[in-house]
């Protein structure tokens, strides 16, 4: 119910329009991988009001907006984006060498 709004506007219907556009340049370059990585970012974002009931949470990404998506900052949106849906690096904080034991 909500996805279909964000996939068929390509986020159009719910983004500001200087993130609509990079999402658009993004995605003509990465493909549809991409677009799911968005949507992925956007509930991130959201995240906090999408506790509500299912009439809520239709209402905040389905089709009968009420007001736009507030995502913050393009850039920052963007990272989001970037790192939506990938598996945090365990390895972080040790070495990369392997140990010689």
């Amino acid at each position: 119910m909500y996805l279909e709004a964000m996939f068929l506007t390509l986020f159009t219907l719910h983004c500001p329009i200087d993130i609509a556009s990079r999402i658009w340049d993004i995605y003509s370059f990465e493909g549809d991988a991409f677009l799911v990585r968005t949507a992925i970012a956007v509930m991130t974002v959201l995240e906090s009001r999408l506790y509500g009931d299912a009439e809520e949470v239709v209402g905040l990404l389905g089709w009968n907006v009420k007001r736009g998506w507030e995502l913050g900052k393009e850039d920052e949106f963007m990272a989001v984006v970037r790192s939506a849906g990938k598996e945090e690096d365990k390895s972080k904080g040790s070495s990369s060498e392997p140990s010689e034991d």
